[in-house]
């Protein structure tokens, strides 16, 4: 519990900063930043974070996570998968960048 609330910390600090950076210097936010919470690679980078912070601050969290799945997919799967669906969820979210999203691009232009 206490790794999540020093995670939090830091994260709602650093969005402080870059506000305040925002604020009171020459920082301009891209003028589309509104949509970037629309794209897949913000969900699954976010997603994916996450669940490693998760992994990593509650190492049984894993375990009890493995345990969970049927008996014919733990024979077929390595168990240190698990430990893989974070960092996987944060690769998709960087592949993601390179697909078009019809409805965000019209939205994009709708905008200006």
């Amino acid at each position: 519990m206490t790794y999540i609330l020093v995670f939090a910390v830091i994260a709602l600090s650093a969005v402080i900063v870059l506000l305040l950076l925002q604020r009171f210097t020459t920082l301009e936010f891209v003028s589309h930043a509104k949509l970037l919470w629309k794209t897949w690679s913000i969900w699954l980078g976010s997603l994916g974070t996450t669940l490693t912070a998760i992994f990593y601050a509650f190492p049984d969290a894993a375990i009890s996570a493995w345990s969970y799945l049927p008996d014919d997919i733990k024979s077929t799967l390595p168990p240190t998968i698990v430990s893989f669906i974070g960092p996987f969820l944060m690769f998709m979210g960087l592949l993601s960048q390179f697909v078009k999203q019809r409805k965000l691009a019209a939205e994009a232009k709708q905008n200006g």
